[in-house]
């Protein structure tokens, strides 16, 4: 496993420009996944123990008969996967060549993507330093709103929707003559873009033309991205202007290739071998262009960072990234690296604030605090990596369009809902995460049978969902480490809670529950318990939130405990709670309600 492991991380690099090392790479890939596949299984099958106390020796043997069928059915499985990996390595004669070559590169790859801490840079943006607006802002206030405001029709257009001009233009010829309750012309779908774009004109007479940025405007915006503390190094110059060139003005190719080069730390040998490369791979139009430079930072990426950053695709576009959640689900599905002076969660945040910097995910809100709160893909940039991850079979999405299953399904984001939906595929039972995510409205989910496919989830996010109980299929997911029931109607979490010992983080924000069980305090290993919702509008203050009561000696049995919101504070049993949370040294964040004045000075 190590091996392959080693083996994708050096070829990740290289198979952009090799079809045959790519083919090889998605073999070598798929059976890496076959692997985790078993390895679960393993886990599933013999860490489980169950509750049911069997009684008498037949029962017991008959157990131990089914674990020694089910090691063999297991053994064979791994002999299959070595099989088809020794197959795999036959058909590729040059393997072994290929893997010296890319491991005596190794030593630069690794020089390359040596860590940068780029926390700080995020707070050097603000919305005011907004680079390249003033003289067509002027315009539009003096010339081009009064031309808007004349119009006796108007329409709106979002074009990053669009990757063809034609069907762009098509659709806002639509809703025009729709305003006016006109029918399009009948020869519409004949028409040439240029007679659709005269079609648009001779109605308005108006056109107003975006212009890349001028050079000088250009310049200010490549180097706040790319030197964010410091001015231009003088050796650096040369090669600054002529990268900058390139970007032809265009603003997202200069924030994406400024951000990329702020990685390198002002090294001249790495900014040069930059301008060297950069001129072969952009040849073109400006959105071939663009693509290639978002080719060009993805694969710059630090290996483990590619996977976070391809995961983001599950979520919508256009929505927002919440902090929080991004990290508790990177942690869940195994991508965040283990430091031994880090928690896993203060490391996700570390690549979440490298992402930052290299402008891949931009700040849309800010906490209280100031600190980052909610984060946004750009649709092209979304557009990229939504493509990459079905490739590399990452993650399914459901909802945008069709969609044709891959035979093994190991992540499914479902971001809307409809009915043409089918189970009937095999494709499920290798699934490990199942996310629900701003499907909006539905009557009917077959939530149920989906889960009862599935027994290896690790993460499983029913947000949203039309559930007023949780089914009792989620709770033989022994693997799973996040459940989100947030935005639902749950009101009672059951006993069978207990059987989750994997679990790390249980959302239950904006449900209807009022009261943890006893038996949460089996989940020895839960980092992250949401339990509140607000009564009214999204203010926090102590009015608006319902918090939850918590069983007494929570101190004593959930010491992983890094974030607790919100919980009552009044007496257990006759044992204050303050005192149970003084135990919980690892808390990072705390939302705590009905607290008497008396309690004060021990919290």
């Amino acid at each position: 496993m190590w091996h392959m492991r080693d083996f994708l991380r050096i070829a990740d690099a290289k198979e952009e420009s090799n079809p045959s090392l790519k083919e090889w790479v998605r073999q070598v890939r798929e059976i890496s996944y076959d692997v985790q596949d078993v390895l679960d299984k393993y886990m599933l099958r013999f860490t489980h123990r169950s509750t049911n106390r069997f009684s008498g020796s037949i029962k017991k043997s008959y157990a131990s008969m089914k674990n020694v069928k089910a090691r063999h059915k297991i053994a064979s499985e791994i002999q299959a996967i070595k099989s088809r990996l020794e197959d795999a390595t036959k058909s590729q004669q040059r393997y072994r060549e290929m893997y010296v070559v890319m491991d005596q590169g190794s030593s630069s790859t690794n020089a390359k993507n040596e860590w940068y801490d780029g926390r700080s840079d995020a707070l050097f943006l603000e919305e005011s330093d907004v680079v390249g607006i003033e003289k067509p802002k002027e315009k539009f206030l003096s010339g081009f709103g009064r031309w808007i405001m004349g119009l006796n029709r108007h329409v709106w257009i979002v074009a990053s929707d669009y990757t063809d001009v034609k069907n762009l233009l098509a659709d806002l010829i639509k809703k025009l003559v729709w305003e006016t309750k006109e029918s399009p012309p009948q020869e519409l779908e004949d028409m040439s873009a240029d007679e659709m774009r005269e079609f648009i004109y001779d109605e308005t007479h108006h056109v107003y033309n975006l212009e890349p940025l001028p050079w000088e405007k250009s310049k200010v915006l490549f180097y706040k991205k790319a030197f964010p503390r410091n001015p231009c190094p003088p050796y650096l110059k040369e090669f600054a202007e002529n990268i900058l060139s390139k970007c032809e003005g265009l603003p997202l190719a200069i924030v994406v290739i400024g951000g990329l080069l702020a990685t390198k730390n002002n090294r001249a040998d790495e900014w040069e071998q930059f301008n060297r490369s950069i001129s072969n791979e952009l040849e073109g139009g400006n959105l071939h262009k663009l693509s290639k430079i978002i080719s060009l930072s993805y694969y710059d990426l630090p290996y483990y960072l590619k996977y976070c950053f391809l995961y983001l695709s599950i979520f919508p576009e256009g929505s927002l990234l919440e902090k929080e959640k991004v990290i508790r689900l990177w942690t869940a599905e195994g991508f965040v690296q283990v430091k031994h002076d880090k928690t896993m969660e203060e490391v996700a945040e570390d690549y979440l604030n490298e992402l930052l910097s290299r402008s891949l995910i931009q700040v849309a809100d800010n906490a209280v605090d100031g600190r980052p709160r909610m984060f946004q893909i750009h649709d092209l940039l979304r557009e990229y990596i939504s493509s990459k991850s079905r490739e590399q079979n990452i993650v399914a999405i459901y909802g945008e369009g069709e969609i044709q299953w891959p035979n093994k399904i190991r992540r499914l984001a479902i971001q809307k809902w409809t009915t043409v939906f089918s189970l009937e595929t095999e494709s499920f039972k290798y699934l490990r995460s199942l996310l629900l995510l701003h499907i909006g409205v539905v009557e009917s989910i077959p939530i149920k049978e989906l889960i009862s496919r599935c027994r290896v989830l690790k993460v499983l996010d029913l947000g949203g969902a039309p559930l007023e109980t949780i089914p009792n299929e989620v709770f033989i997911s022994y693997n799973l480490k996040y459940l989100s029931l947030r935005n639902t109607m749950v009101k009672l979490i059951p006993k069978s809670i207990k059987y989750l010992k994997n679990l790390e983080t249980l959302d239950l924000k904006n449900s209807k529950v009022t009261e943890l069980p006893i038996e949460i305090l089996k989940l020895r290993r839960l980092r992250h318990l949401l339990v509140y919702r607000y009564k009214g509008y999204l203010d926090v203050t102590f009015d608006n939130i319902q918090s939850a009561r918590a069983p007494c000696h929570i101190g004593d049995y959930l010491s992983s405990l890094q974030k607790l919101s919100w919980i009552d504070a009044n007496e257990v049993n006759g044992i204050k709670m303050v005192r149970e949370i003084g135990k919980l040294t690892q808390l990072r964040r705390l939302g705590i309600a009905k607290l008497r004045k008396a309690d004060g000075m021990e919290l």
